[in-house]
This record gives C-alpha cells, structure tokens and sequence, in this order.
C-alpha cells in the first residue's frame, strides 16, 4: 500500500512538474510573441514614416527643378536615382519617373467624347509593340458615355452585361492601368506588355518628347519610323528639346509638314517609385504627383504594399 502511494506521489509530482514547464513555456512563448509584435508594430510605424520623407524627397526635387524650368528632361537631377541609403537597421531607396513620357489612356475619351486623334495615336502604339490595333477601341467603349460600338470587336453594356459575374461599362476615365483587366480583348499579358508605354491621369495630357520611348515617339507622328524614333531619343540626349517646334524640325523632311498632334516639352506628372526595409518589415510605395502649382508637388495619391 505505501508503495502505492509512493508511486501516485512521484506521477502527481511528475504531472506538476510538467505542467509548471508547460505554463511557463507557455508564458515565454506569449512574452516572445508579444515583443515581436511591437517591436513589428514599431518597424511598421517606422517604414511609413520613411516612405513618406521619400515622398517629400521627391517632392522637394520636383518643385527645385521647376525653379530652373519649364523643359523637363531626362538629364535633370529629378530622372537620376536616389542612391540607396542604409542607417540603424533601415534600407531606402528610390527614383522618380515622368508618367507623361507614356500615353494617357484617359486621352481616349475625355468627356465622355471619343477623340479620334488620340484613338489613332494609340492604335499606332498597338501596332508599335506587335499588339493588335483594333484592341483601341473597346478601350475608348469602355470610357465613352453612348452605347454604340466602335467597331464590331468591340464591346459595350450589352457585352460585359452578359460576363458571369456581370458588369459594366466604366462609361468614364480609367482609374488605373490593371483596371483593362475588365476590359473586352485585354488580359494580363497584354498589359504587361503595355505598361511601360501607357499610363492613367486624372485629366487629358500631352506627351513629352523628351522622356517619352522611341515607341511613343513613333506612335505620336503618323508615318514616323521605330528606327527614325531611336535616332531622337538619341538627339535628345546631347541636346533636348527646347520646344516642340524644336522637335518638328528634327523630323525627316517628309513628315515636317505633319500634323504632331499633343506634344511637349514639359511635364505635370510624375511617379515616385521605392522601396523601405526598416527591420523585419518591406515595404514598396508608389506615389502619383501632381507640379501643377509653383509650390511643391501635391500628391495625388500613395500606395503602399
């Protein structure tokens, strides 16, 4: 009987045992859990902090640059990177991009209204990049207020009312470019292909020769070659375009008559475009500004991911 009980002693003293071990390694676990979690909380904290003093780098860069000029280019201090920048525990780094170098997408239909300049300016842009042209028109279908199709590939209420889920028309401006996932004929190849060369603004915008690819270039003068186009991003780079005037006279003789449509030599719009590590947290941001005013930049919009 005594060694009965001596032997229910020793388990129930084995039981404590261990379960003071596992509340106490239950307890480390949560102290553990609980300083990550702030010192994650502060990282956090941290990295937005650092992401918005880039923002107001940039913006600062932007608004000093307007003080020297009205002709943006890519030899300004603006287009350079930000060198990449590590100091207790954090990593930033950053570059400006001029958005009006691309084709706005929201020139398509302004107002509601199809341009037609800007219709065929894109579908040369299209054809540019080895994507079929006529894919411009359920884009302008999409922005434009009427009903009516553009073209029989193209596609309006009655389309996108018949998808599964249904949906429709945005019947106004584009809010971002991953928006022409909606959109008939586009998918995400297409876009890929597409986003350098295009871009979304809150209002209609001209295109600046001075940042602006070859292919842009190519698509914004009718009969304007690829292999003419890269001979001016060339020009540019010793000597940029003062004026659009300027532009024109370094055409080929047989298009200095043409008609070059929205041009410029000067920018509204610019994308600042990073990325924070500030611990075990990464952010990458992307912010759309507008130099609009004489001040600094205002943006338009920060994201964060």
């Amino acid at each position: 009987m005594r060694r009965m009980q001596h032997g229910s002693a020793i388990i129930a003293a084995l039981l404590v045992v261990a379960l003071v071990a596992t509340v106490g390694t239950r307890m480390m676990w949560e102290q553990h859990f609980w300083v990550r979690q702030v010192a994650n909380d502060r990282d956090r904290a941290q990295a937005h902090q650092l992401a918005q003093t880039s923002i107001d780098w940039a913006r600062a860069v932007l608004a000093y640059d307007r003080r020297a000029g009205v002709v943006d280019h890519e030899g300004e201090s603006w287009a350079a990177r930000l060198p990449v920048f590590t100091t207790d525990g954090s990593t930033v780094e950053g570059h400006i991009e001029d958005e009006q170098g691309k084709f706005n997408l929201n020139n398509l239909a302004p107002g509601g209204q199809v341009n037609n300049a800007a219709l065929a300016l894109f579908m040369r842009l299209l054809t540019q990049l080895g994507l079929p042209p006529d894919l411009a028109y359920p884009l302008a279908d999409w922005q434009d207020s009427d009903a009516q199709v553009l073209h029989a590939g193209s596609a309006e209420a009655v389309y996108y009312l018949a998808q599964e889920p249904p949906y429709r028309t945005a019947d106004g401006p584009l809010g971002d470019v991953a928006e022409l996932l909606l959109v008939r004929g586009y998918d995400a190849g297409v876009i890929a292909r597409l986003r350098p060369f295009v871009t979304v603004l809150p209002e209609g915008t001209s295109i600046n020769v001075n940042t602006a690819p070859a292919e842009v270039l190519a698509a914004a003068v009718e009969g304007l070659g690829i292999f003419e186009a890269r001979r001016l991003v060339q020009v540019r780079k010793n000597m940029p375009f003062g004026t659009p005037e300027e532009f024109k006279g370094q055409l080929p003789k047989s298009l200095a008559s043409s008609d070059v449509g929205n041009i410029a030599v000067g920018s509204r719009y610019f994308t600042v475009r990073g990325s924070v590590i500030q611990g075990n947290v990464r952010l990458a941001l992307v912010a759309l500004l507008d130099r609009s005013d004489v001040g600094f930049p205002k943006t338009i919009w920060l994201r964060l991911n």
